[in-house]
């Protein structure tokens, strides 16, 4: 009887399943027809502009107070993307779309009073559409939407914003969200969206590194790696923070990372310390600097690496492992390390050679 009872429970989920997915996939079709209509009707009277513009006439005037009406309403809205997406890149299309930034200013105000999902979507219009867009007083609007404390639309008001590419408005968004209580963007989407920055990448750096002690230590640290992947300028600055052991370590880190990338000859003394000192407690300087000299030569940098082989920290190891194959030494060069007592540091050496051998194996079957 219970088998009986387990059996038919079981039928019923799976007809129910089988209801809600018909349900859906009807509510759905629905939607991508009203979708089609809406799509259909604007493209009527949005093609007709495109003529007036083609022949260098104006456009309706009763066009920009129909077009607001009609895309405050986001279901307009998604269907406008919809014909704009399918459209040819020409001249009047992007014509047309300059003369409706006033419509947008307006929109924007209308689109603040809505609720999160409608709002990060029309910031997802003008990220498709903001070098048309684009004006000051829409740029000010956005920034404003940083207050709210949905997540979603935090990742759309700020790739909205590098689309427009001001820097100082992107520094005011994330002044607002570190002032605003509520969903934190992680350090790894603020980098991902700072690389969309459509503008001038040394522009929103000055910005950025001019308000960066406002910032909390989370956001500083993502700020210091966008900067690491954008400009090799700020030495001085990064070998500054380096320097200071009063510097939060996150940031001392970042700035040896930096100079993994950017080498520098002050900066490689200091990297030489740092992988030279295998204090146990302070393993992740010695870790991070082993992997910056990477990029600098020297006998006294391989002799350093290979010190750092025999540290009791596997990272430490590992990273200055990578160093020294980067640099290209033979295995009848490092015979010291392959043929010492520290079986770790053999194993780690010996992986790293291994690991290089395949890569160039591959290399020579593919050409």
């Amino acid at each position: 009887m219970g088998s009986e009872v387990f059996l038919y429970g079981y039928g019923l989920v799976c007809i129910s399943m089988l209801i809600y997915n018909m349900i859906y996939n009807l509510y759905s079709q629905g939607n991508n027809r009203r979708l089609e209509r809406h799509a259909a009707k604007l493209s009527r009277r949005v093609r007709r502009q495109f003529q007036y513009l083609m022949g260098n006439q104006e456009m309706e005037s009763s066009h920009l107070h129909f077009i607001k009406r009609k895309l405050s309403k986001i279901t307009y809205l998604l269907a406008f993307e919809h014909f704009l997406a399918e459209e040819e890149e020409r001249e009047e299309k992007k014509a047309y779309l300059q003369r409706l930034r006033p419509v947008f200013q307006q929109l924007a105000k209308v689109y603040s009073k809505r609720e999160n999902t409608q709002t990060a979507y029309f910031c997802y219009f003008l990220t498709c559409h903001g070098k048309e867009l684009d004006c000051e007083e829409l740029r000010r609007d956005i920034v404003s939407y940083m207050a709210r404390d949905s997540l979603y639309c935090r990742v759309h008001v700020l790739k909205a914003l590098c689309a427009f590419g001001d820097g100082k408005n992107v520094a005011e968004a994330l002044l607002l969200m570190e002032q605003k209580q509520g969903a934190e963007l992680h350090e790894k989407v603020i980098v991902e969206i700072l690389l969309l920055f459509s503008g001038d990448a040394s522009g929103l750096i000055e910005e950025l590194w001019q308000n960066l002690p406002r910032f909390s230590l989370r956001v500083q640290r993502a700020l210091l790696d966008y900067i690491r992947f954008k400009s090799g300028a700020y030495s001085e600055r990064m070998y500054a923070i380096m320097e200071d052991p009063q510097a939060d370590k996150e940031l001392r880190f970042a700035a040896i990372r930096y100079f993994g990338k950017y080498p520098d000859p002050r900066a490689r003394e200091a990297l030489l310390r740092f992988v030279g000192d295998l204090n146990s407690l302070k393993w992740e300087y010695t870790a991070i600097a082993a992997s910056s000299l990477a990029r600098y030569s020297g006998e006294d940098v391989i002799k350093v690496l290979i010190r750092a082989m025999h540290s009791a920290n596997w990272y430490v190891r590992y990273n200055a492992s990578a160093s020294l194959e980067a640099h290209g030494l033979s295995y009848e060069e490092l015979l010291d390390v392959m043929n010492g007592d520290d079986r770790y540091a053999r194993d780690m050496l010996a992986y790293r050679l291994e690991i290089r051998q395949m890569i160039e194996e591959r290399r020579l079957a593919r050409s």
